[in-house]
């Protein structure tokens, strides 16, 4: 199970991960070895095994981190038990030979530039440190790998031109290219980590020796990814700073280069070459950029790691290694490294506070002292080198951090230092709080907290810019860091204020570094919710329930409503409604209004007052000229209403309601209306209304006057404002629309005038005024659209919907939202198509549920709303691609297409066969649920269903759309079209790498539906049915591309199903392909990334009801070949999918060839430095890591097998395909036994094909591929006598699978019936074969 189905070489992350947790378990479970329990060590023996031990170092070169992080643990784990209870270890670990090989590839791969080579090369030098006897010989074993790094430093900084050599060949000794250290160095300490060597005589020499080549390494890197001057006094030496000057004159060497693009792979990996100088010379320097920052991310976690076990702790080392690592934080120009930096930095300080040493327990806070001198002193201060001053925030983190003593002393220093920092100069800041009248010691605490501070604020002779910058970030990184939040909430207040105040600088740098230190405040303390927005939410919205309220935020900071309340004040006395915005009162007012309205509390506290102060000021500013004030202004007097109660004094909802009223310009009668603050007071009206438990009760006397006048649009003179207008209608509605239920309040003096026939006479002046450009432009028009239609088209779907809605009253609402769905003004369409939408698939589900949910009822409401979508779209699309809007035309295709759905599931009850429609979810993953029957009938379901329209139990979509299948199907080209997909049926051969968009998709379904209804067809020869086929299978074909959408790809599944074409009669030959062609695409769709699309393709192939296991549904595909599908062309085409997919393999092994070149011959170690530059550093990455290629090979050989040998007779397609495949199978043999030879005396692991993720799926395959040539007659000596060379070859180790399948090849014989059940035998991933 471990070695074969999960683990082996190439499978994906899943089976990684569940493989080496499962062996974890029982080697705990046994590892116990007791004399009495003798089956244990038999259990512990196997796991030990060649195979057992081979697979897991084999994981240790997965791509992926955590599993060679967990092989690496569990294979030491093993081997230390095995050595310890004189178990044997595998013999490619106790050969000699095999040692040397295993060690050099480890050396070439801990060389490599490439992060995750290096990364398995480090952690083979440990594995292989684990298999020495005892502690001396690992000593001596790290002693060499210590030597062996010490020499590769001296050869990066002979390439780099550090040193003063002045040979001739000294910058050609290794051709321009950089050795790299940083795998070798992380070898250091992953056996420094793992075993404790300080009992070794003599070994603090050993460590003194390793931390000072961490300190080389870090300077060596620096020179290149870190931003140092060159008067720079922050390098430990001068010869240091000579080598810089000397570095800077060398050629083709880029010091100091900018690695901002270093983790943007795709930036390196998409530039093209002109030629191969220029190939060669980007190579280079990105190797020099990659192996730097990779030295220095490695150097320092092991600098700390190495300091941290030594034998005695230095207070001068541990001292120079913090001052280095102060150093990189505040110099180093990648983020990556940065962290790497911080982490160390962290462990460092850690244990100085472990120690009983005084003089260490005082370099945390000698450090952090440097830290506030080099961002506040005029003479060390400068512009960080990484955004938001990452690497000092991340320096003081990893001080405050460690502080673990309570109280606690460092933290409250720092960051009242920080707070200080982070405001203006002194003389500023007193002349800001006498405006207000206000005192400094009352507004802020962190002088408190810590008493010892000079002076409150900075002097106007000390004041720099960038110190306040460099402070407002480091506050922002402190308020996000979890492990610091219970010691930040004291500090909170102060940062507010500070931040506030920062809103007001005249610096653009100093105002955005404000914007994220009152942004992370918010998250952290008002409200989680990244996403929440001022948008219409009720009060019991969930995204409002988790912050917190106006009371609980002033309780907690006292100073911070007084101060709130004079910058509000401060606004309104010196801002007029015509003068640019305040600096600090929007974020102001966006903080209140992300609190959680008082009204929404369980348990009300008592009022002091405090909030009642801040209604009447708010009110002011809900004239703003700013639209994002009045919206944030409004929103907060929403917030502040604390009760419903009836006594209307206060901070009650009807003392704010009649306090805005009467500020409304309709009431005012005054001759300047002020259109700014007639939308103010109505959004709060709406807000207020919103979070009101019953709204209608507010809707009453001026309330209701001014809302019916504003909503009619000044009574449809136009006068008001648009946005007055849209507003009010909201108004109207939410006090209107109660739970779901609309009971429409009418105007006063137009009872038969209701809210849906004003919204609908709005829409029609819209459309009227679209058509005049003048007019169209104004602004709030296209919100009043969005809003008038919205609430038009919900309407109409409440009673479209509604049960006891009659036929005739249904056709009316019909016609209301289509007029909307066609409507010329994009905004009226888009919103009307969203508004009906959005309630669409719970109204499904629900009618799904029903008893009796193929009622005539039923049936005539959704072909009501079947044609409504169908016959828009083709309205629409006949206007024009220029006049189409692809987002509307994605969300009406997609209510047709859940609509189709839904009438395919009452077809399919009506007649007892075919398949329910799927669950109708928002997000339109059409087809997850509700299938109740097989899939797999699904022609004879289509044959039935014709076979039915005359009688009426069953709905085509020609019924539906009152439309031809040929304008169904050009109307479906059109989308795909708009979608992307350019001239389809014009070009189907075209290169389609995208897959299209999500229009697409459901084009492509859409299509599958007509196709459906002309398979069907009597005339389907005239319809052009080969032609439509053909199409449709390349259409799939470019829309299950890897990198195409999920949606796309789960779309093109779904259509496969609908299509019915894998079931179609035999009509002629080309459909026959194409359905098998389908059938091929389902089972790799099988193994796509997405789970829904592998269910989606599961339900087209698989009986059983929604199959949760895509592996159990591709062994009954592959077991079970439809007797339909059972041609000679599909067995032609399956040779063809063999033969391809070992194409590849060739080139595959020559690239692991030329690797294992490097190290096979078993070199000496100090010449392996891997240097390869014809490799790319970034190379590309798998489209779909979910798929395992081997599975989808061994399906097609359980297929091919179950075949009539008669197809081999005559068949030119059959010796051409295997033809090439014994080409292929010959090449690869014989390279394996060229490699073997060299390594013919021991059992080679680290040279072994056979063991590599990218060789072994393609090398099993095309193994299986040559026995089916075989089986069908297909006679070559030479393939089995290849197979003998390979197993004769008794000293090399070859994987237990290949070594199987090898053997079968050699034993398979035509047409035999034996063989056949050899070979199914051997695709072990295909289980049930009897």
């Amino acid at each position: 199970l471990f070695v074969q189905k999960v683990a082996y070489p190439g499978t994906v992350a899943d089976n990684e991960k569940w493989a080496l947790s499962m062996i974890e378990s029982i080697f705990q479970k046994q590892k116990n070895v007791t004399e009495q329990f003798d089956y244990k060590r038999h259990i512990i023996a196997n796991i030990v095994s060649d195979d057992v031990t081979a697979t897991l170092i084999s994981l240790v070169n997965s791509m992926w981190d955590n599993t060679r992080s967990t092989a690496y643990t569990t294979v030491l784990d093993i081997l230390e038990h095995a050595k310890g209870n004189s178990i044997n270890l595998p013999k490619f670990m106790t050969n000699d030979q095999s040692r040397d090989l295993f060690k050099a590839r480890a050396i070439h791969l801990a060389s490599s530039p490439r992060q995750r080579e290096a990364d398995t090369g480090a952690r083979m030098i440990s594995i292989l440190c684990a298999t020495i006897s005892n502690d001396l010989k690992q000593y001596i074993f790290l002693e060499y790998i210590s030597g062996l790094c010490e020499k590769r430093l001296s050869m990066m900084e002979s390439a780099l031109g550090l040193l003063q050599d002045k040979s001739k060949d000294s910058n050609q000794l290794f051709r321009n290219e950089l050795p790299l250290a940083h795998g070798l160095i992380q070898a250091l300490r992953l056996m420094v980590e793992r075993w404790d060597f300080k009992e070794i005589p003599d070994s603090i020499t050993l460590y003194r020796s390793m931390i000072k080549n961490c300190f080389r390494a870090i300077e060596i890197s620096l020179i290149v990814v870190a931003d140092i001057k060159d008067n720079s006094d922050e390098l430990r030496s001068n010869e240091l700073k000579l080598s810089i000057a000397r570095a800077k004159q060398a050629k083709n060497i880029p010091i100091n280069v900018n690695t901002g693009a270093i983790g943007a792979n795709a930036t390196f990996a998409s530039l093209k070459t002109v030629n191969e100088d220029e190939k060669k010379s980007r190579l280079l320097k990105q190797r020099i950029v990659m192996g730097t920052w990779l030295l220095i991310k490695e150097a320092c976690a092991t600098l700390s790691t190495i300091i941290s076990s030594s034998p005695r702790q230095d207070i001068d080392l541990i001292s120079a290694a913090g001052d280095l690592l102060i150093t990189t934080l505040t110099s180093l120009k990648h983020q990556g490294a940065a962290f790497a930096a911080h982490k160390a930095l962290q462990q460092l300080c850690i244990l100085c506070y472990s120690t009983t040493s005084f003089d260490i327990m005082q370099l945390p806070s000698i450090w952090a002292d440097k830290f506030l001198y080099e961002i506040s002193s005029a003479e060390t201060v400068r512009d960080s080198t990484l955004r938001r001053s990452t690497g000092y925030g991340l320096g003081f983190l990893s001080i405050l951090r460690s502080e673990q003593v309570s109280p606690k002393f460092l933290f409250p220093k720092v960051i009242s230092c920080i707070i200080k920092l982070s405001l203006p100069a002194e003389s500023v800041m007193k002349r800001q709080t006498s405006a207000s009248s206000l005192s400094s010691d009352d507004i802020f605490i962190f002088h408190r907290k810590y008493p010892s501070i000079t002076g409150l604020f900075v002097p106007e002779e000390g004041y720099e810019e960038r110190t306040r910058i460099h402070a407002l970030n480091i506050l922002r990184l402190i308020i996000l860091d979890a492990p610091l939040a219970g010691d930040t909430r004291d500090f909170i207040g102060d940062c507010i204020i500070s931040s506030l105040i920062g809103y007001k600088d005249s610096l653009w740098t100093i105002r955005n570094s404000s914007t994220m230190c009152f942004a992370a405040i918010m998250l952290r303390v008002v409200d989680a919710d990244k996403n929440a927005d001022t948008t219409l939410v009720g009060s019991n919205e969930r995204r409002t329930r988790h912050a917190a309220t106006a009371k609980e935020l002033f309780r907690s900071y006292p100073s911070l409503a007084v101060v709130l309340l004079a910058l509000i004040e401060e606004e309104n006395a010196t801002s007029g409604y015509q003068q640019v915005l305040h600096p600090t009162l929007f974020p102001l007012l966006l903080m209140l209004a992300r609190l959680q309205p008082l009204c929404s509390q369980k348990v009300q506290p008592d009022n002091d007052g405090t909030l009642d102060r801040f209604v009447d000021p708010i009110i002011k500013c809900l004239g703003h000229v700013h639209h994002k004030v009045r919206l944030v202004a409004s929103r907060t007097l929403a917030i502040l209403c604390s009760s419903d109660s009836e006594i209307r004094d206060g901070s009650s909802r009807g003392a704010i309601i009649d306090k805005c009223i009467k500020r409304l310009s309709y009431f005012a009668k005054t001759k300047q209306i002020s259109h700014n603050l007639d939308h103010g007071i109505l959004l709060a009206l709406k807000f207020l209304l919103r979070f009101a438990p019953q709204p209608q009760n507010y809707l009453q006397g001026h309330v209701y006057e001014a809302v019916i006048y504003y909503a009619t649009w000044s009574r449809f003179t136009l006068a008001s404002h648009p946005l007055c207008t849209a507003v009010a209608l909201e108004i109207w509605f939410i006090a209107s629309f109660q739970a779901q239920q609309p009971s429409y309040i009418a105007c006063h003096k137009q009872p038969h005038m209701t809210l849906p026939m004003v919204c609908v006479k709005l829409i029609n002046i819209i459309s009227m005024l679209s058509t005049k450009s003048s007019e169209g432009d104004v602004s709030g028009f296209a919100y009043l659209a969005r809003v008038a239609s919205e609430i038009t088209c919900k309407n109409a779907f409440y009673h479209i919907f509604a049960p006891e809605c009659s036929s005739e009253e249904r056709a009316k609402y019909v016609g209301i939202a289509e007029n909307c769905f066609i409507d010329p003004n994009h905004d009226v369409m888009l919103h009307s198509v969203k508004a009906f939408k959005k309630g669409l698939y719970d109204a499904l589900e629900k009618l799904n549920h029903e008893k009796n949910h193929t009622s005539l009822r039923n049936v005539d409401l959704l072909s009501s709303v079947g044609k409504l979508a169908l016959r828009s779209l083709y309205t629409i699309l006949n206007r024009g691609a220029t006049a189409c809007h692809p987002p509307t035309l994605r969300r009406l295709s997609r209510i047709a297409l859940e609509v189709l759905y839904g009438i395919k599931s009452m077809n399919s009850q009506q007649i007892k066969c075919g398949f329910d429609a799927p669950k109708m979810s928002e997000d339109a993953r059409s087809g997850d649920t509700l299938m109740t029957d097989s899939p797999t009938v699904l022609f004879d379901s289509l044959l039935r269903t014709k076979m039915h329209k005359q009688t009426g139990n069953a709905i085509s979509i020609t019924e539906v759309s009152d439309l031809s299948l040929n304008q169904l199907w050009d109307m479906s080209m059109q989308l795909l079209c708009i979608g992307g997909r350019e001239a389809v049926d014009q070009n189907i051969q075209g290169e389609y790498m995208s897959g299209g968009t999500v229009l697409t998709g459901n084009a492509l379904e859409l299509t599958s539906f007509v196709l459906m209804e002309v398979c069907t067809a009597a005339d389907n020869e005239a319809l052009q049915l080969t032609r439509h086929v053909k199409v449709f299978v390349q259409l799939v074909e470019d829309s299950t591309h890897p990198l195409s959408s999920w949606k796309v790809r789960h779309s093109a599944a779904l259509a496969i199903l609908n299509s019915g074409l894998m079931r179609i009669p035999h009509i002629e030959s080309s459909i026959e392909v194409s359905g098998a062609k389908l059938y091929i695409k389902l089972l790799e769709l099988l193994q796509d990334n997405d789970e829904d699309v592998r269910r989606a393709a599961g339900r087209a192939l698989s009986n059983s009801f929604a199959p949760m296991v895509s592996m159990l549904t591709l062994q009954d595909a592959s077991l079970n070949v439809p007797m339909e599908m059972q041609t000679l062309d599909m067995f032609n085409m399956i040779l063809n999918q063999l033969a391809t997919r070992s194409k590849n393999l060739i080139n595959q092994m020559n690239n692991l060839l030329t690797e294992f070149e490097y190290t096979a011959s078993n070199p000496k170690l100090e010449s392996i430095l891997n240097l390869n530059t014809e490799r790319k550093i970034f190379e590309e990455e798998d489209p779909n890591p979910y798929e395992e290629s081997l599975i989808i090979t061994q399906s097609l050989v359980v297929m091919i097998t179950k075949f009539p040998f008669e197809y081999s007779q005559n068949n030119e397609s059959l010796t051409i395909h295997i033809g090439d495949i014994y080409s292929t199978y010959e090449t690869v043999m014989r390279q394996m036994i060229d490699m073997f030879h060299k390594t013919e005396k021991c059992p080679d692991i680290a040279h072994n094909f056979t063991l590599d993720g990218n060789i072994f799926p393609a090398l099993h395959g095309l193994i299986l591929s040559v026995a089916v040539g075989l089986l069908f007659g297909v006679e070559d000596e030479r393939i089995v006598n290849l197979a003998d060379d390979i197993l004769s070859m008794d000293a090399i180790y070859l994987h237990p699978c290949i070594k199987t399948a090898l053997n079968m090849v050699t034993k398979v014989k035509k047409f035999d019936h034996d063989s056949q059940q050899q070979i199914l035998q051997s695709c072990f991933h295909v289980e049930r074969t009897k």
